[in-house]
């Protein structure tokens, strides 16, 4: 989905439109369009953290089961 020239534009076929002028098939795959685009966009945001959460407790879970880190 391209943005046109405001906030509530979108770029069908090469001309800028606003939203109201769309049809209702339209409307629903350029609304589609911009929903997997905004997921793929948290999802790519998001993951690289989760990543981190989910190795931070590993450790800390590895780390209580096992006695602790000792030091050499």
């Amino acid at each position: 989905m391209i943005t046109g020239n405001g906030i509530n534009t979108v770029t069908v076929n090469g001309k800028v439109k606003h939203i109201t002028e769309l049809d209702d098939i339209t409307l629903c795959l350029e609304w589609t369009k911009l929903r997997e685009e905004n997921n793929r966009l948290y999802e790519i945001k998001y993951h690289p953290s989760l990543m981190l959460m989910y190795t931070y407790i590993s450790i800390n879970m590895l780390t209580a089961t096992s006695g602790g880190f000792t030091s050499g």
